[in-house]
């Protein structure tokens, strides 16, 4: 019969109640019913350990992919701007605005932008602040670990699952 998590938790509860009414008392029923209880829960935490581990590896992996294209993105994205300047370049060289074909076109398109030369020089009036806060967690344990006190933030101690 496989049990889960669940119901091996019930289980255990509804044992430690027997023991509780029973004075404490271990008779050989309750006795093996707990170890049977126990090796169920172990069996069961080994097998989640184990699908855990493989979510760990899975989620490793996709980092790493992911790593991977964002890698080729920019190298596309670089061979697309070298390209279109070959393109431009050539295009002013021969002094050509648009070249037409059956598959595409390709022509200049004018656009405005701003170039600051000398930031320095710019009046206050086109200047904009950007100012942004966070509260920095290690900072503030390491001043409650030294005995101050931090209003509004405090040491909470957890306790973590570790599979190795």
């Amino acid at each position: 019969m496989k049990l889960s998590l669940y119901s091996i938790e019930q289980e255990y509860i509804h044992l430690a109640e027997e023991l509780t009414n029973h004075g404490g008392e271990l008779n050989p029923q309750l006795e093996a019913a707990l170890a049977i209880n126990q090796k169920d829960l172990q069996t069961k935490a080994t097998n989640y350990g184990l699908v855990i581990k493989q979510f760990e590896y899975n989620v490793n992996t996709i980092d790493i992919e992911i790593e991977r294209l964002q890698y080729l993105k920019k190298v596309n994205e670089k061979s697309i701007e070298r390209l279109k300047e070959n393109i431009k370049n050539a295009m002013e060289i021969y002094g050509i605005e648009k070249i037409e074909t059956p598959i595409l076109k390709i022509s200049f398109r004018e656009s405005k932008s701003v170039e600051i030369t000398n930031e320095k020089l710019i009046p206050g009036q086109f200047l904009s602040a950007k100012t942004t806060f966070s509260v920095s967690k290690t900072l503030i344990k390491q001043a409650i670990e030294e005995g101050k006190e931090v209003p509004g933030a405090c040491i909470k101690t957890n306790q973590n699952i570790q599979i190795k």
